[in-house]
């Protein structure tokens, strides 16, 4: 699995079989799009400007196979804090 020198696009896996790409973002979220030829995964691997090939050559260009949405975050616990003695006089 390719990581690529970008800031926009983390990294990158082509399954040519399928011809399935994913794509990992630097926010942690990941997109996969269908029926993406060999052609257009060795551009973006050779591409200078990662985010660049993508805009043009990749992103509405493909199917985009819908994501299931991220988990919510943890409940935060609350501090176990003991109420503060109170000075007896």
């Amino acid at each position: 699995m390719p990581k690529f020198k970008s800031e926009a696009i983390k990294r990158g896996e082509y399954d040519a079989e399928t011809q399935r790409l994913t794509l990992w973002f630097p926010d942690r979220h990941t997109e996969i799009f269908e029926d993406v030829p060999q052609k257009i995964w060795d551009g973006l691997q050779s591409s200078r400007s990662k985010g660049g090939f993508f805009k043009l050559k990749i992103m509405g260009q493909f199917t985009q196979v819908p994501q299931p949405p991220p988990p919510p975050p943890a409940p935060v616990k609350p501090a176990n804090k003991k109420p503060a003695k109170r000075a007896k006089y």
